[in-house]
């Protein structure tokens, strides 16, 4: 390598030249790459910055959405015609299950259970009450406090089990299934 000033040969690893000492090109490209890791460690902290903050955003959301009763995570408003939707729900049938209505495998199931409903306020359900009944019930030789969610068509009375919550916790189908072979038997 030569000095780009003076034009002296100098070995490959010297910083300065041994003539004029001017910094070599090994310097320069040293103190380039040290100013770029301060640079890339600012990137990859605020990369990491970002990060952590969409997942706490994310966090928040899923907490909203799931520490609150079916009741209150759907928004429910009060109607007149809210006493309807309970009668509704609690005096049809599973198709599954025609033998006992809904109202009496839940009087027989859960303990204390208390029937609510409102107009849900996603827009897209316009039609459509939400019937909640929250109740003790056994799980796993332990009491917990149980939630269920109907949706219910106002203008046709079809209805789903829509949700399904154990001590505030969204359970899965395969625990909606279990719960209606359990309040049935």
């Amino acid at each position: 390598m030569f000095c780009e000033n003076c034009g002296e040969e100098l070995s490959d690893d010297v910083q300065f030249c041994t003539k004029c000492g001017k910094p070599t090109k090994n310097e320069s490209e040293n103190n380039q790459e040290n100013t770029k890791i301060p640079a890339s460690k600012k990137i990859i902290d605020n990369i990491k910055s970002i990060g952590a903050l969409i997942f706490i955003i994310l966090a928040a959301v899923a907490l909203v959405r799931n520490c609150s009763s079916c009741a209150e995570r759907s928004g429910l408003k009060s109607t007149a015609s809210e006493k309807n939707a309970i009668k509704t729900i609690k005096e049809s049938y599973f198709n599954n299950y025609p033998s006992m209505t809904i109202g009496k495998a839940v009087d027989n199931f859960f303990s204390k259970p208390k029937w609510s409903a409102g107009l849900p306020e996603d827009n897209s359900l316009h039609g459509y009450m939400l019937v909640n009944c929250k109740g003790g019930i056994t799980y796993d030789d332990k009491p917990v406090d149980a939630e269920i969610q109907f949706l219910l068509n106002s203008e046709t009375g079809a209805f789903e089990l829509n949700a399904f919550e154990l001590n505030g916790i969204p359970q899965s189908q395969y625990m909606i299934i279990s719960l209606l072979s359990a309040m049935y038997e």
